[in-house]
């Protein structure tokens, strides 16, 4: 018989040749994954800012439409952090809270109107004539990305009926 038996198994190179590819496999999986959660958390900061701006301009825009009056900012030319309009004999309120919340206050309550993922800041309500306002402020994400906060500053001048 063979004084040198042959064993069945792998050898320490060839192991070490297996871990190495197993290694850079794993390596290109992980950089991918974390490519594609960067590229959704981005998408997802980007999305909040749109649709919270939207809904407040929106919301903004049908009950300014529907007002009687506007009570505060009260004469041409005065600026305010809140914005006081009259709907059917109701007191609108909009302001922001501390926490950079944009709130609609009817008498019941606020009601927030951004969502959770974004807050507000700079909120200005001008009145440029004797039945319109001019509305600015600043939506940002709080969703942290590699290219910094998601932001938009949101302008827009709103006339009554």
């Amino acid at each position: 018989m063979n004084k040198y038996k042959k064993l069945k198994g792998f050898t320490l190179i060839e192991l070490t040749v297996s871990m190495g590819l197993l290694v850079m496999v794993l390596g290109i999986i992980g950089g991918t994954f974390a490519s594609i959660v960067a590229g959704q958390l981005e998408s997802k900061a980007t999305s909040s800012v749109d649709q919270d701006s939207r809904f407040i301009f929106a919301r903004l825009t049908h009950d300014i439409t529907s007002a009687n009056g506007i009570v505060t900012p009260s004469n041409p030319g005065d600026s305010s952090a809140s914005l006081i309009i009259t709907v059917d004999s109701l007191n609108y309120i909009y302001s922001l809270d501390p926490n950079g919340n944009f709130l609609l206050d009817k008498g019941l309550g606020g009601e927030q109107l951004n969502g959770y993922n974004t807050w507000v800041s700079d909120l200005e309500f001008q009145k440029i004539g004797v039945d319109t306002v001019r509305v600015s402020f600043v939506i940002s994400s709080k969703t942290q990305t590699k290219s910094g906060i998601e932001s938009r500053e949101v302008q827009t001048t709103l006339a009554l009926p």
